[in-house]
């Protein structure tokens, strides 16, 4: 098995996903690419904009930036920081 050699974070972070609906959020596509509407769509029934989730999942790659496996939260700790 490849040694893991640095560690990265899906989807990468530097969007704001807002809005203004004060109850209701969807959670943002998980796959590249995946342009379909979120079920129930991007609207509340106040027609106030839904708050966008984001789903991240942490990956172990090698010396040569290949993938090597999806690390699960039992393997990992995560502290979340912002600046």
């Amino acid at each position: 098995m490849n040694a893991i050699t640095s560690i990265k974070i899906h989807p990468a972070i530097g969007i704001a996903r807002v809005g203004n609906s004060r109850t209701e959020f969807f959670v943002g596509p998980e796959l590249p690419n995946d342009r379909s509407p979120p079920h129930g769509g991007y609207k509340d029934r106040s027609l106030r904009v839904k708050r966008q989730a984001a789903r991240f999942r942490v990956f172990g790659y090698d010396m040569n930036g290949n993938l090597v496996m999806e690390l699960p939260a039992s393997d990992a700790t995560i502290r979340w920081t912002v600046h």
